[in-house]
C-alpha cells in the first residue's frame, strides 16, 4: 500500500514519488519509483521483494528519513539522472497513535533529498515543490 504524489520524466524514464507503508513497522516511507516507458513492467514493491524486476531501468529507491519516522514525498525533480525530492517527516512518541499525533496539528519537519542525501529544513513550515537546474560555473 502507498501513495504517489508527484510525477516527472527524463529521457525515456517516468519517475513517480510518494510513500509506501512498511509491513514491518507500519510506518510510511518516502520513496520513488522509476519506470522505463519502453519496458511495460512496473515495479511497485519498494522493499525489493521482486528483485527480478529491480533492474537499473525499472528500480525503486528508498529515501531515508530519521529512524522511526513517517516520511512522505510531495514534490520530485530529476536532472541528469539525479533525483531531488521534497517532503516532510513525523516522529511519533512511543505508543502514540497517528490520530493523536495529527490531532496536535503538528505540521511535521520539512526536508528534502538531493540524490539520496537527506537534509532537514527546520525553519520551513510547508513544501509544495522542488526544482533542479544546471548552473554554469
Amino acid at each position: 500500500m502507498g501513495r504517489i504524489s508527484s510525477i516527472t520524466t527524463e529521457n525515456d524514464l517516468l519517475y513517480t514519488a510518494g510513500y509506501y507503508v512498511d509491513s514491518g513497522d507500519w510506518l510510511r516511507k518516502a520513496c520513488y519509483w522509476v519506470f522505463d516507458v519502453d519496458n511495460p513492467q512496473w515495479t511497485a514493491v519498494p522493499d525489493g521483494q521482486y528483485t527480478d524486476w529491480n533492474t537499473a531501468a525499472n528500480r525503486q529507491d528508498l529515501l531515508h528519513a530519521p529512524s522511526g519516522s513517517d516520511s512522505f514525498v510531495h514534490a520530485l525533480a530529476v536532472l541528469d539522472g539525479e533525483v531531488y525530492a521534497a517532503g516532510e517527516y513525523y516522529i511519533f512518541n512511543t505508543g502514540e497513535s497517528e490520530d493523536a499525533h495529527m490531532a496536535e496539528n503538528d505540521p511535521g519537519i520539512i526536508c528534502y533529498w538531493a540524490n539520496g542525501a537527506f537534509h532537514e529544513l527546520r525553519n520551513a513550515t510547508e513544501v509544495s515543490g522542488i526544482a533542479a537546474a544546471n548552473v554554469p560555473h
